[in-house]
């Protein structure tokens, strides 16, 4: 009897022990994410931390979000967030920069750069007029707004459209302006495309080159359009389960880009498509290597210099890990407006106000499908909709025109860049449920709204060259 006992006693301890093994992963990349989260939301956007767990926080997390408290220091400006007192994470806000983890080791501190001063920017009722039905594109975008579905709210933040270059529609809940910076999550990636490009475009790198100073992956030749097109086989994994190496990559680390080296290859570089933000990540910190020559400040500053402020941007917020490498696959915030324009340099084939700000033929490039991402339809950062945009769980779905592109990030954060028709349409949101947010019916009503030939060509000296006004 009592070795029964002791087997029971044992057998109950290594259940527990085995749980735990399983599970904690996954609380602290959770716990993490709500710290991050509440202090970019609280320090970078302005958002009220009610606001904050309300929309982007506790649904994220559920079931933990009501077993998580979170704590702001306004004078440290921080956020520790705690599960039950067992597992914390504390963010800490470095202006400029939005907010970073703290892991325990010293943070780099990384100088703010300079952006302009950004300007109300009113509606062009005469283009407005000129290419939409106005009555019928005010009626999307409040319908964008509206909850069908109460166990599933769409939790729309912002909605904006521009067309030839102009702003023609706009709407944001309440809180929210044109000015407040809201997380793109995965349009992040994006953006890392855009920073390469930058780089290429000053002869700094080329795309068929091999990444050096990537120990496996550099050995094995990884190529900057591999890890661009997410076919370098690098070894992180992206599940969304929270214990994956992906979310360990971003919650639980100091520097992700060396955690995300370290996990070398699982496949031939070019062989198979595996969508994992250690590509985005891994890029970031050659960018900071490049343009800053290891100082990511300097960067950041070539950044803002050469694209940025160009632009006209003023709300960009890139966030980065404890050695100052962007986290770019997951963690950036931007306006509406901002994320507009950073589409709208896309439609205009990387000319802004007659300025080459981007390679001749970059828009091309991020937006030529990958072979080996099949029906999944992905370009070198962006998204493509060369088979409609979906896979099979999709395809029921309204679909974008076939030359559209589009940044996209969780949550239903999306950019659609529409060159048939001069249009970019942009949708935030704290959506949890991807068919719950109405983001496809949303741009399925822009464009029966839109009144021009869909199938019209344009040069982009014909698409505005220049920023909204």
């Amino acid at each position: 009897m009592k070795n029964l006992v002791r087997v029971s006693v044992l057998l109950f301890v290594l259940v527990v022990i085995s749980a735990l093994y399983y599970v904690k992963p996954i609380l602290n990349s959770a716990v993490a994410l709500a710290a991050r989260q509440s202090c970019s939301l609280k320090f970078a956007a302005g958002i009220p931390l009610s606001l904050a767990r309300d929309t982007y926080v506790d649904r994220h997390i559920r079931p933990l979000g009501p077993y998580v408290s979170i704590e702001l220091n306004e004078a440290a400006e921080s956020a520790h967030a705690s599960l039950l007192g067992v597992i914390s994470s504390t963010a800490i806000h470095q202006p400029g920069y939005g907010c970073v983890l703290h892991h325990g080791q010293d943070i780099v501190k990384l100088s703010p750069y300079e952006l302009v001063a950004s300007q109300p920017v009113p509606i062009n009722e005469r283009v407005a007029n000129a290419n939409f039905d106005v009555e019928a594109l005010r009626a999307v975008i409040e319908a964008s707004f509206k909850e069908p579905n109460a166990q599933q709210p769409r939790q729309t933040m912002a909605v904006l459209v521009l067309s030839d270059g102009e702003l023609v529609a706009e709407k944001y809940a309440d809180g929210v302006t044109q000015q407040t910076p809201l997380p793109g999550f995965s349009m992040a990636k994006s953006m890392t495309a855009t920073m390469i490009g930058l780089l290429v475009s000053h002869q700094k790198l080329d795309v068929l080159s091999v990444v050096p100073n990537a120990g496996r992956l550099s050995e094995a030749g990884v190529t900057y359009d591999q890890l661009l097109r997410m076919i370098s086989g690098i070894g992180v994994d992206e599940t969304g389960s929270g214990r994956d190496k992906n979310s360990i990559m971003l919650t639980q680390t100091h520097d992700s880009a060396q955690y995300a080296v370290q996990q070398g290859l699982h496949d031939g570089p070019g062989e198979t498509y595996e969508y994992t933000g250690g590509n985005a990540v891994v890029l970031s910190k050659q960018f900071v290597e490049i343009a800053g020559e290891g100082d990511a400040s300097a960067a950041y500053e070539f950044l803002a210099e050469k694209l940025l402020r160009p632009l006209g941007i003023s709300s960009v917020v890139l966030e980065t890990d404890g050695v100052g490498t962007f986290l770019g696959s997951s963690f950036m915030l931007a306006s509406a407006l901002d994320w507009a324009k950073l589409g709208q340099l896309y439609l205009q084939d990387g000319v802004w106000e007659g300025t080459r700000l981007l390679p001749v033929e970059w828009t091309r490039y991020v937006s030529t499908k990958t072979p080996q991402s099949a029906e999944r339809d992905y370009g070198a950062g962006f998204w493509v909709a060369e088979t409609g945009g979906r896979d099979s769980r999709h395809e029921h779905l309204p679909q974008p025109p076939q030359d559209a592109f589009f940044m996209h990030g969780m949550m239903n954060q999306a950019v659609y860049i529409l060159p048939g028709q001069s249009l970019v349409v942009v949708r935030l949101g704290a959506t949890r449920s991807y068919l719950e947010s109405g983001e496809w019916e949303l741009l399925a009503g822009v464009l029966s709204a839109y009144k021009h030939d869909s199938e019209r060509a344009r040069t982009p000296e014909q698409r505005g060259s220049k920023a909204p006004d």
